[in-house]
């Protein structure tokens, strides 16, 4: 291995190989595994054409009225990229790689499957309890309230048909609650309850529950998913105008280094349009980079549409150029949260900025990579994340024994103390 590996190049070849190791291995059954365990090497080559050919067929009228690219470039072109990456091949639609003055930025990028699953086994040798602890909205609220971080109070708790009261019926506060499962994700099944003038909940036109009916209303809903229900939380009045129907909040990312300081490393604003209640960015939501400096947002984008926005569609307010109130404490709130959870290399924090001050949503181990990279309208590879991560992963594998799996060794490269690795042996041995 070349002493000078970039940090991204390292990061694609690690997911790369994870990949492999993992190929074939799933099914809820041992006869299962095997056989796909025995075809594994011929359907590593096959599933990226098939999966590309799905998504070219499902993509490639718009991008040839869009761009004038033909169907069989576009092929070979995502063919290409999933069989190099072995990433979604709707990234390559989504940062438009079949356009060539793109195509040589492929590898710079890092993909949302990729950072996904890297995120995903650091926290998992590194910090299992503090992820845990996040990917749990219940869990999450209970450790941060307890040491005095502002987060959205948790009025009541259903879980597989059982009310949890935090709060009885009869008490809950004379305003707009919110509920949504405690363990999903992209603003899945977030759903806003308005307070009638009568002391009822309408969550649909026409409907109203009393809120002992809305309890039971949830509870019934809780078999599929946990669910927890909150107050609605408003927008600084300065943000409102880009809130629509929903809350916006600020996506801070903070990194951790091997020397264990923290800092935010990248923030976009992110805005609930149309009838969306959530403002998360793969369901449909706007978003826009964020100068760390001052907090000044940059243009807004879409990600289905590349079009980049001065202003918020529902309301013609302008969003270049606006600056965050309260940004200094945002990104304070979010170091002194992620010290909270300091085992972890890197959290995406969900924070809403109110009249009184931020609040926490919530934090995210695993988090996307498709917002920060379009609002920031250039790849992570011009970011500090990858080295980071790459010192994280480079220490990890080797104390894990995953020789080959590691960076250039450098000078005053530590061990973490009491690893255990998950990858199994066949991480050792080569993808084709």
């Amino acid at each position: 291995m070349p002493s000078d590996e970039l940090a991204v190049a390292y990061l694609h070849r690690l997911h790369r190989r994870i990949t492999w190791t993992r190929f074939g291995r799933s099914g809820n059954s041992r006869l299962k595994r095997i056989a796909k365990r025995s075809v594994a090497p011929i359907y590593w080559y096959v599933k990226p054409v098939v999966e590309a050919g799905a998504e070219v067929k499902a993509r490639y009228r718009a991008v040839k009225s869009a761009y004038g690219v033909g169907m069989i470039d576009q092929l070979v072109g995502c063919v290409a990229f999933t069989a190099s990456f072995r990433a979604c091949p709707s990234s390559y639609f989504d940062y438009r790689l079949f356009l060539k003055e793109r195509w040589p930025l492929r590898g710079d990028y890092l993909y949302y499957d990729e950072l996904w699953l890297l995120l995903a086994w650091l926290n998992s040798e590194l910090g299992p309890r503090d992820a845990a602890d996040l990917s749990d909205k219940r869990k999450f609220y209970a450790r941060a309230s307890r040491v005095g971080l502002p987060v959205i109070p948790v009025l009541a708790e259903f879980d597989a048909g059982v009310i949890l009261h935090n709060r009885p019926p009869r008490e809950l506060p004379a305003a707009d609650l919110f509920s949504k499962p405690a363990d999903r994700w992209h603003g899945e099944g977030a759903r806003v309850w308005l307070r009638q003038a009568d002391g009822s909940y309408s969550g649909d036109p026409g409907s109203r529950h009393t809120a002992a009916e809305l309890y039971e209303t949830l509870r019934s809903q809780s078999f599929e998913h946990p669910l927890i229900l909150q107050p609605r939380v408003a927008n600084h009045s300065e943000l409102q105008p880009l809130s629509g129907k929903g809350l916006s909040t600020v996506r801070v990312v903070t990194l951790r280094d091997t020397d264990g300081a923290i800092a935010a490393a990248l923030a976009c604003f992110r805005m609930p349009v149309g009838s969306l209640v959530a403002d998360n960015f793969a369901s449909g939501g706007l978003a826009c980079r964020v100068a760390l400096e001052d907090g000044r947002l940059g243009l807004a984008v879409f990600k289905s549409d590349t079009r980049a926005l001065a202003a918020h569609p529902d309301s013609d307010a302008i969003v270049a150029g606006r600056v965050l109130p309260h940004w200094s404490a945002v990104k304070q709130l979010a170091v002194a949260a992620h010290e909270e959870f300091k085992s972890l290399p890197s959290i995406g924090w969900d924070i809403a900025i109110t009249e009184s001050g931020p609040v926490i949503v919530e934090g995210n181990s695993e988090w996307g990579a498709n917002v920060v990279q379009m609002t920031y309208h250039m790849p992570l590879a011009a970011t500090p994340i990858p080295e980071r991560l790459a010192e994280h992963l480079d220490r990890l594998a080797e104390a894990c024994g995953l020789q080959d799996m590691r960076r250039a060794r450098r000078p005053g490269c530590a061990r973490y103390p009491g690893v255990l690795c998950t990858l199994s042996e066949d991480a050792r041995q080569t993808p084709p």
